[in-house]
């Protein structure tokens, strides 16, 4: 089973996958054809949600596992510093947990959140923090605890938690009411959270429930940025795309498109170009501007397999990777023109 995939470059990529019934980082030098085992993160991870995959350059990053068969469960956070030569890896108890997330927030500070099973649409959170690149991890709050959720969200999923140099952090949300996109912000390296109010467009805000998916921030200073909201209705649903040339103080939304999947994938290149795919058979669609709008990608033969992706990777305006999930197991697809076509990447 294959639980996470991050590509650096055209030809360098990490990947989490199952190895010999352990959680196992592997690295490919050659586009993702072939992979070699790089460290084993010595347990099983029960789901793809349970593993968090962040390497910033090709050289230094890292990942994180949910080992939900301890007890109390922990989470083992494995990194290296020089592309996998060497790695080191620390675990710590975290009660209840069951998924996890993990983003930079700068050269040392990492950001982790860990969430344990949903019940009646709630998921309780926990966030860790470290300011030395993953050697000690200390608990910075937790939405379990009264007096210690710090303003972290109430009831719904965590869809991710994405982090810029300087400390801001963001986690965003399903089922949000169209009154209030759920997406979280902290300002001070994860330690305090307030809902960031985003406008919801005329006609968006009774009747529908929100879906946000973590922002992606790109250009100088990485001050660009774009997410997502899915309302969804009755009547059907749309994507609202937000837009921010400040590095996410503030958000604009910009025109709504049509789109009625329940469930996407989204991805920004470092240049932001985007793409956003429906698990229920829509098409897949593209940016080019920034998120600001978004057209079907007239794709190829094998738009079937790629309907069934569960993460899309893209490096470039051009290069990237689905993997996806079906009847016949897992596999990881490359395209070299933006999602025209898609091939095995191993092929």
């Amino acid at each position: 089973m294959v639980y996470a995939v991050d590509m650096t470059g055209p030809r360098t990529g990490w990947m989490v996958a199952e190895v010999h019934g352990a959680a196992a980082v592997l690295g490919s030098t050659d586009g993702g054809a072939s992979w070699r085992l790089a460290w084993s993160l010595g347990a099983p991870a029960a789901s793809a949600q349970a593993v968090s995959i962040d390497f910033p350059t090709p050289a230094r990053g890292w990942v994180a596992l949910v080992n939900a068969a301890a007890r109390p469960e922990a989470v083992t956070v494995a990194r290296t510093a020089d592309a996998g030569q060497t790695w080191h890896a620390l675990t710590f108890r975290a009660p209840g947990a069951s998924a996890v997330h993990l983003a930079a927030a700068g050269a040392n500070h990492l950001i982790l959140l860990a969430t344990g099973p949903a019940a009646a649409g709630v998921m309780p959170e926990t966030v860790y923090v470290s300011a030395d690149g993953g050697a000690i991890w200390v608990r910075a709050g937790c939405s379990c605890v009264r007096g210690q959720a710090q303003g972290l969200p109430g009831p719904g999923l965590v869809t991710g938690l994405t982090a810029r140099n300087g400390g801001a952090a963001w986690i965003t949300q399903q089922y949000g009411s169209g009154q209030a996109v759920p997406v979280y912000r902290s300002t001070d390296g994860g330690r305090a959270w307030r809902l960031q109010p985003l406008a919801t467009p005329l006609g968006y805000r009774r009747g529908f429930y929100v879906n946000a998916y973590p922002p992606a921030f790109w250009g100088p200073g990485a001050r660009d940025g774009a997410l997502l909201a899915q309302f969804v209705g009755l009547r059907g649903g749309a994507l609202i795309p937000y837009t921010t040339s400040d590095g996410g103080a503030h958000w604009a939304p910009q025109a709504p498109v049509p789109f009625g999947a329940q469930a996407i994938t989204v991805d920004f290149a470092p240049g932001g170009q985007g793409w956003v795919l429906g698990r229920t058979g829509k098409p897949l669609l593209r940016s080019a501007d920034g998120g600001r709008r978004w057209a079907p990608v007239p794709t190829g033969r094998v738009i079937g397999t790629v309907a069934d992706a569960v993460q899309l990777d893209f490096i470039s305006p051009s290069a990237g990777w689905a993997l996806v999930s079906g009847a016949g197991g897992w596999a990881l697809l490359r395209t070299a023109d933006g999602g025209r076509l898609w091939s095995a990447a191993g092929g």
